[in-house]
């Protein structure tokens, strides 16, 4: 059985590893192998100054890739990540290469690295480096054009997915006690890190709260800022209105009661969260930044915000649609649109794999 591989620099939680799983559950035609640069054994090698060479120009660890592309007869190889994308693109040769991006770069660089400009020259660096692709895969419409129009090159376009966190009979069971409870969740899914925007978020909720005295603010996730994030609540949220539950494993815990997700990330799009949310009947108030309104419909599954003085206007109309939605007896995807839906997803996937072999 042909091999695909799966490559990105580190073992993580993340978006990388979440996309691999729905990929590797999509097809069994093929043997899915995942590698992470960061925890691969290097060859055995011997100690002489030609070695030494070979593995300054060359890595072990891009040896080792190489060497287990023969083994596992491994004909196409899928990379995430500026890093393993830099490796594979310039030292990989043989299998198809494709290049997974997971956002608009220049962006999402420039709220990681913020000083003079730097992350904005190393998001045009990652495009660089994906040209050198045999093809390159992108999450919508927006990164596609955003894409071509600096490169030139026409990616494919694999809109993001999610599998639903509940079926269909156990969903309808619970959505008719979520508008009825004494107090409404509203929920922040997500890392940490002040990227996300989440400080928007709780003065968003602070404004509403005022309104509705019955809404409750709930932060799923864990990250290196998650102190900074509790310091800041505490400033701003009654002790009593919000709560830290850190990281989640099991995503009907996160969504069973929650009737609003709050989406207030500078630089993602097409979130998983939003997209669990959604097949989890949650209606989602989404930051409007690029690839937004591909996955967002006013009035219909969510709102788009553009600063935190909305939210807390949003939160009140989010509440009154939400009482729709929730006293419909509809399917799981109903609130996604048709791009974001497991058939698009595996269609279009089976289009890549077809075109490029």
């Amino acid at each position: 059985m042909k091999s695909i591989f799966l490559l990105n620099e580190r073992v993580t939680k993340s978006s990388p590893s979440q996309f691999f799983d729905l990929l590797e559950k999509q097809s069994n035609k093929y043997k899915f192998h995942r590698l992470y640069l960061s925890s691969l054994t290097p060859v055995k090698s011997k100690t002489n100054w030609k070695s030494l060479i070979k593995n300054l120009i060359i890595p072990q660890r891009i040896q080792k890739i190489n060497a287990l592309i023969n083994k596992y007869k491994c004909f196409m190889i899928f990379s995430t990540g500026i890093v393993s994308d830099f490796w594979t693109a310039f030292f990989i040769k043989g299998p198809k290469r494709v290049c997974f991006i997971r956002g608009h770069l220049p962006e999402v660089y420039s709220y990681r690295f913020n000083y003079f400009k730097i992350g904005y020259v190393l998001g045009l660096f990652h495009y660089f480096i994906a040209t050198n692709f045999d093809q390159i895969v992108v999450m919508t419409t927006s990164m596609q054009l955003e894409l071509e129009k600096i490169t030139g090159i026409k990616a494919h376009i694999l809109y993001n997915y999610a599998d639903p966190p509940f079926n269909y009979e156990d969903l309808n069971r619970i959505k008719s006690s979520r508008v009825t409870n004494n107090v409404l969740d509203i929920g922040i899914v997500g890392s940490l890190l002040k990227a996300k925007g989440i400080e928007d978020a709780i003065i968003g909720f602070s404004e509403a709260i005022k309104l509705i005295p019955n809404i409750r603010l709930c932060i799923y996730g864990s990250g290196p800022e998650r102190d900074y994030f509790e310091n800041f609540s505490s400033k701003h949220l009654p002790i009593e209105s919000y709560k830290f539950y850190g990281y989640l494993n099991n995503k009907q815990d996160i969504y069973k009661n929650m009737v609003i997700l709050i989406h207030s990330s500078h630089t993602e799009g097409t979130s998983r969260a939003v997209l669990e949310a959604l097949s989890s009947h949650v209606i989602v108030l989404h930051r409007d930044i690029k690839g937004a309104n591909e996955l967002i419909i006013p009035g219909y599954n969510g709102y788009l915000f553009q600063n935190r003085k909305t939210i807390s206007n949003l939160i009140c109309h989010s509440i009154e649609l939400s009482k729709i939605i929730q006293n419909t007896d509809a399917d799981i995807e109903y609130l996604l649109p048709k791009n974001f839906t497991h058939v698009e997803f595996s269609a279009r996937l089976n289009t890549l794999i077809e075109k490029i072999v």
